[in-house]
């Protein structure tokens, strides 16, 4: 056969689909397959790429391709049991494409550890699930991390613990776990330069925070819990949530600011009212440490973020409307305010208070979705707004420093973009609780308020 013949053959192999949506590298994933299979056929999808210019143009990476459900081969492997080496061997082809300059958008790249199927399940969330159990057992041995949560967004797993008699699973040390929970965090967050070493407890607080939307928040604690890596850079919960990065962001300012992958390279979404000044070029050096929200001096400064837009976007392009994913923000924000209360009133770098700048980012009361008939809800439908004005209900009667308006106003201003499904009912459900609880803005009776 020709080469171009040999091609062919294997690109047909490679991307065949069976009737279930699955590719052969989807159905060898999820059986927990040995290093050298996926090293086969990832083999195979390298010699496509390197010897023809149209399959690079044509076809996706075998390690992006998505099956019916929308689940890429790493999100499978994560969610069945892989082993270590095998996720390690999926972060090593992506770098490999990378570096050879095969992908137009590395940052894009390296984001599809964290991408999510049709029903909102992230590699992440489905990697712990699986492991959950029995990480929280070996953490309880050394002492810490007792208070695990499981996610509640994750597959539905019945192997929430280990399956017994799963030995070559149990046979791997808690230290390989770790490692790779810590490269996946690194993988994912690049735009975070660490001063201090990249494994102190605030870094990775604040790589957790990077990816809110996809971050379970059962890693989140681990990242926290004692003896979890080095004793040398534990840092305490509550210190580290309240450790700024070199540009006076919280860990809080910085979940607040996670965006989905589809968002990141979106530029048509711009608020109504932006700071557009937050998108230009920072200048660290000039802007120190807010002291007001400084930790003690043995902490330190936790990071220096790129100023590129298109690894970090614009905090005030971000758009709060995925309701799988936001739940998941609320979750992990919740707990950071549980670490460090003080944060639900620390300003972000344009004046606005946290609870200010979740209604200009089209946060909502209840979750997304929810139909009630206003007031406050259960555990399961705390949505954003209601979350921040329950640790600063002091903040509802602010104007907001940028468009000057009231909070339940600004809320009525937020744009519905294209990806913005239909939210309406959550928009007027957001502004009638606002003014539920305190109803006086409408008269606009408020002791030394300005006029409308």
């Amino acid at each position: 056969k020709t080469l171009r013949q040999w091609l062919n053959h294997a690109h047909t192999q490679l991307f065949y689909i069976d009737q279930w949506g699955n590719s052969p590298i989807h159905a060898a994933s999820y059986v927990k397959p040995p290093t050298n299979v996926i090293e086969a056929l990832f083999r195979v999808g390298r010699a496509l790429w390197k010897h023809s210019s149209y399959y690079r143009r044509q076809s996706t990476p075998l390690w992006a391709i998505q099956c019916k459900d929308g689940s890429t081969p790493f999100l499978v492997a994560c969610s069945t049991g892989a082993s270590t080496s095998v996720l390690h061997r999926y972060l090593d082809e992506i770098e490999y494409y990378i570096e050879q300059k095969w992908v137009h958008h590395p940052h894009l790249a390296r984001m599809l550890v964290l991408e999510p199927d049709n029903l909102g399940n992230s590699p992440l969330m489905g990697w712990m699930d699986y492991h959950n159990g029995w990480v929280k057992r070996q953490l309880e041995q050394l002492g810490g991390g007792g208070g695990l949560t499981r996610n509640s967004n994750a597959h539905n797993n019945s192997h929430h613990f280990f399956p017994r008699g799963d030995q070559t699973l149990l046979s791997q040390p808690l230290s390989d776990y770790w490692n790779l929970a810590h490269r996946i965090l690194l993988f994912a967050t690049m735009n975070i330069r660490p001063h201090s070493p990249p494994a102190t407890t605030p870094v990775l607080l604040h790589r957790c925070a990077a990816i809110a939307m996809y971050c379970p928040i059962s890693l989140m604690e681990w990242v926290v819990a004692p003896h979890s890596y080095d004793s040398e850079g534990w840092i305490p919960a509550d210190l580290s949530a309240a450790t700024p990065d070199s540009c006076g962001k919280l860990p809080l300012h910085r979940a607040m600011e996670a965006v989905d992958s589809v968002s990141m390279f979106d530029e048509e979404i711009v608020h109504h009212g932006a700071d557009f000044d937050s998108g230009a070029e920072y200048d660290v050096a000039s802007h120190p440490i807010n002291l007001t929200t400084t930790p003690p001096a043995e902490i330190p400064t936790a990071m220096a973020i790129v100023t590129d837009e298109t690894v970090c976007p614009r905090h005030d392009a971000v758009l709060y409307n995925n309701p799988k994913l936001e739940k998941n923000r609320v979750q992990l924000m919740k707990k950071m305010l549980l670490w460090h209360p003080e944060a639900a009133t620390a300003p972000f770098l344009n004046g606005r208070t946290p609870l200010i700048q979740a209604i200009a980012h089209g946060g909502t009361w209840h979750t997304m979705g929810y139909k009630s008939e206003g007031g406050d809800c259960g555990k399961d439908h705390l949505g954003v707004v209601q979350l921040l004005w329950g640790h600063a209900p002091e903040k509802i009667t602010e104007i907001d420093p940028v468009t000057k308006l009231y909070p339940y106003m600004l809320a009525a201003s937020v744009p519905s973009g294209k990806n913005n499904h239909g939210l309406g009912r959550d928009v007027v459900d957001t502004i009638f609780c606002l003014l539920r609880k305190h109803p006086q803005l409408v008269a606009g009776a408020l002791i030394g308020s300005n006029s409308f």
